[in-house]
C-alpha cells in the first residue's frame, strides 16, 4: 500500500459548509422551539404548523451537507473514513464520478462517487480534484 494520499475533496469548503449549516440549523431549531413555546403558552396552535417544515428543512440540510465525506486518493483506491477508521476501497469497485442529483452550485460542487455494493460516496469536489481522481482511477485499473 502506498503511503502517499491525495485529498480529492475540498477541505475548506467541507469544514465551512458544515459550520455554516450547523449554525443555521441551530438557529432554525431555536426559532422552531420558540414557535412551540408561543403555541403552548398563547394557545395559538396554528404556529405548530411551522414545526414539520423546519424539521423537513433540517433533515435535507443534514443529508446533503453532513452526508459528505473526506475522500483521499491512493494508487490502490480511494480512502474514506467509515466506522471511526479509514477504509480503502479498490479502484475496481469505484465507478465514474458524477454530480450529485441535488448539487447545482458550481462553487460548492458535490460529487457522487458510486461504489459497487455500497451507497455512493458524496464529497465537495473541484475540477482539479476530479481530474486527479480520474487520473488515479485510470492508472489503478
Amino acid at each position: 500500500m502506498s503511503a502517499e494520499r491525495e485529498a480529492l475533496f475540498q477541505p475548506q469548503i467541507h469544514l465551512g459548509m458544515r459550520l455554516l449549516a450547523g449554525t443555521v440549523g441551530v438557529g432554525m431549531l431555536v426559532v422552531a422551539l420558540r414557535f412551540c413555546w408561543l403555541a403552548v403558552t398563547d394557545r395559538k396552535w396554528p404556529l405548530l404548523a411551522a414545526l414539520p417544515l423546519v424539521l423537513a428543512l433540517l433533515s435535507l440540510v443534514y443529508g446533503s451537507v453532513f452526508g459528505t465525506e473526506k475522500v483521499y486518493g491512493l494508487a490502490e483506491g480511494i480512502q474514506v473514513q467509515r466506522g471511526g477508521g479509514w477504509t480503502t476501497i479498490p479502484w475496481s469497485r469505484v465507478g465514474a464520478p458524477a454530480p450529485a442529483w441535488w448539487s447545482f452550485n458550481p462553487v460548492f460542487r458535490v460529487t457522487a462517487l458510486p461504489v459497487e455494493g455500497a451507497a455512493p460516496i458524496t464529497f465537495f469536489s473541484s475540477r482539479d480534484g476530479l481530474k486527479r481522481l480520474e487520473a488515479l482511477r485510470s492508472s489503478g485499473r
